[in-house]
């Protein structure tokens, strides 16, 4: 083979399948927006003592906020950017290593989800620091207080697959979407109550193959969708061109595992065009959603636009925008939890890519007056 298109055939695959080159450009230099919404936001650490990370894990459990996982690319030498620990908080300010080498190894794009007092870990992208072994693990993990991991399957059902979601509603996870190797997208929704055997759902096809979505479940435990990237992008850095073969993709769609033959069904669509959005957030505070900032579906890169990065509110059947200007500076593949203290609940943004490369701040907002 010729050496010069041997040296690009390499290149093209090193970006294609080690997963390792962030996904990040700075936005245009265009002025943003201040914040003029309803939510009250502060900075609870600009610096946590946990390493700058994205493609992470959040969740709430035992009265604590947890950050399990991510990649680092700033790590150098023998740390390895594919972080193994878990970490734990009761307020977001003060944080405890709980432990730096999990035995699902280093991971990125997982998700994780309660259920019956345990956090559950599946999928992502793994990458072992002693042995090199890198790949899509199809496992799934639990552990009811982030030190003890239990390896429940090492091969479910719903196969290889990354940037997906898994969402606990009316005691079952709900595992859907995601992505491998970055040319294969997934349209499937797999259900367990144990995390052990997994059984595919029928009718329960997403509106279209997608990953980098946003997903979350209500008190009532009807299950909401929206954006993510797809296969087979032009690209457009604002994403604000729905995929030619893919139905209402900018709409929110909803699944209620509890209706007589549940299907996913196609909502309201935001004034901005949001669900154009990756790597962002669906949060719920109360009986509202909160549509957080990402980057533009169609392009590794951030957008001026407002349907990258303004404010959303879904309340009812309907959305209104909070604010053309984000709460907290722009940023993507960061993660999310929501916490009440002392009787107030708060949403909490840790971490993610922002103007800077990764982050490892803590943000918390409410809704309402002064925090």
């Amino acid at each position: 083979m010729n050496r010069g298109v041997s040296l690009i055939l390499s290149v093209f695959l090193f970006v294609l399948f080690s997963c390792e080159i962030p996904p990040f450009h700075s936005y245009d230099e265009v002025a943003l927006a201040p914040y003029e919404g309803d939510m009250t936001w502060i900075t609870v650490v600009d610096k946590a003592p946990f390493s700058r990370r994205y493609d992470h894990a959040s969740v709430t459990h035992d009265e604590k906020l947890w950050v399990i996982g991510g990649y680092d690319p700033t790590q150098r030498g023998q740390e390895d950017g594919y972080r193994e620990d878990v970490w734990s908080s009761e307020d977001g300010s003060e944080w405890t290593l709980v432990i730096d080498d999990a035995p699902w190894k280093g991971r990125r794009g997982h998700a994780v989800a309660v259920l019956d007092g345990y956090i559950y870990l599946s999928g992502g992208f793994s990458v072992d620091g002693e042995t090199g072994e890198r790949g899509y693990p199809r496992d799934v993990w639990r552990s009811s207080d982030g030190a003890e991991w239990e390896l429940l399957t090492d091969s479910a059902a719903w196969g290889k697959r990354m940037n997906h979601a898994m969402v606990a509603s009316a005691g079952t996870l709900y595992l859907f979407g995601g992505m491998k190797d970055g040319i294969t997208y997934f349209d499937d929704m797999w259900k367990s109550t144990d995390g052990v055997t997994w059984t595919r759902v029928t009718g329960g096809t997403l509106p279209g193959k997608r990953a980098a979505f946003a997903a979350v479940s209500d008190a009532e435990g009807v299950i909401y969708l929206m954006g993510g990237s797809y296969e087979d992008i032009d690209p457009d850095n604002s994403g604000s061109v729905d995929p030619a073969w893919g139905p209402g993709w900018e709409s929110l769609w909803t699944y209620d595992p509890s209706a007589t033959s549940p299907v996913w069904t196609q909502g309201a669509v935001p004034r901005w065009k949001t669900g154009m959005r990756a790597e962002f957030s669906l949060v719920f505070l109360g009986d509202t959603m909160i549509n957080l900032s990402g980057r533009a579906n169609s392009s590794f890169r951030f957008s001026r636009d407002t349907s990258t990065y303004s404010l959303e509110m879904y309340t009812g059947s309907s959305w209104h925008t909070d604010s053309l200007g984000p709460p907290l500076p722009p940023r993507y593949s960061y993660s999310t939890a929501v916490k009440v203290i002392d009787g107030t609940e708060y949403l909490f943004v840790i971490g993610g890519l922002g103007d800077n490369g990764p982050e490892n701040d803590v943000y918390r907002g409410k809704l309402g007056g002064a925090l």
